[in-house]
């Protein structure tokens, strides 16, 4: 098995929302439309796992163009899941954060996936209880 790690293409959404629907990561407002509005706005930050050309992950990663990465919905088939291929995704997310002089790097995993927590503090993250993540929740337009 050779697996590439590339950037994510316009033409990658139909199986890329597959695999966040297969991994529970999917929400109602994923559309085609904020895809492409999410991949223009960061540019080399959002990246695919490919086995033979299949695409078996996928990582999307934002930034304030200043301080703050952000690392979101990294996902990876169940038949490839602990292979370091989700590690792959990050380091890969990190080393371009890291390129364009983003000090601090956040990501967000539900405190029930033991995996993902599990995956970013071997990565060097670390689970802080200092904060809250405080949001306004989702809003349908």
């Amino acid at each position: 098995m050779k697996i590439n790690i590339r950037e994510t293409k316009e033409d990658d959404f139909e199986d890329i929302s597959f695999l966040l629907n297969d991994n529970k990561l999917k929400d109602s407002y994923f559309s085609k439309g904020k895809f492409l509005n999410m991949l223009n706005r960061n540019k080399g930050l959002c990246f695919v796992a490919e086995d033979n050309g299949k695409i078996i992950g996928s990582a999307f990663a934002t930034h304030d163009g200043a301080f703050r990465g952000y690392i979101q919905k990294v996902a990876v088939i169940e038949d490839y899941r602990r292979q370091g291929i989700a590690s792959k995704l990050i380091e890969k997310i990190i080393q371009k954060l890291e390129e364009i002089e983003i000090p601090l790097i956040f990501c967000h995993a539900e405190k029930t996936n033991k995996a993902s927590l599990e995956l970013f503090k071997s990565l060097g993250f670390e689970i802080r209880d200092s904060h809250y993540l405080i949001d306004k929740g989702f809003k349908r337009r």
